[in-house]
C-alpha cells in the first residue's frame, strides 16, 4: 500500500482500503481490521513525535500546516501470550 494521507486518521478500514494509500494511523486501522478478521489478537499503540521527524514525507502547505506535534503508530500482534511489535508499516 502506498504512502499517502487520507482525509482524516479517522477514516474507516474500508476507505483506507479503497484510497489504496495511507500512513501509521489509517494503515494501522485497516490491518487491524484484517487480523481481527482472521481472529488475530492486537493492538494499535501510539505516541506524539515532533514534526522535523516528517519533514520530506510532508511538504509545502501540508507541512507548514500540521501541529508541531503528530500522533504516530504502530501495531502489537499477540504472540506465545505476549504482544509483539510489527514492523514498521512504512517500509515497503
Amino acid at each position: 500500500m502506498l504512502f499517502g494521507y487520507n482525509c482524516s486518521d479517522s477514516v474507516p478500514a474500508d476507505h483506507v482500503f479503497l484510497d489504496g494509500y495511507g500512513q501509521c494511523n489509517t494503515k494501522g486501522t485497516l490491518f487491524i481490521a484484517l487480523l481481527c478478521a482472521v481472529g488475530v489478537p492486537c493492538r494499535i499503540r501510539g505516541f506524539t513525535i515532533d514534526k522535523k521527524l516528517q519533514k520530506g514525507a510532508m511538504t509545502g502547505f501540508v507541512y507548514k500546516s500540521a501541529p508541531a506535534s503528530i500522533l504516530h503508530s504502530w501495531l502489537e500482534v499477540l504472540f506465545d501470550y505476549r504482544h509483539v511489535v510489527f514492523a514498521d508499516m512504512e517500509l515497503p
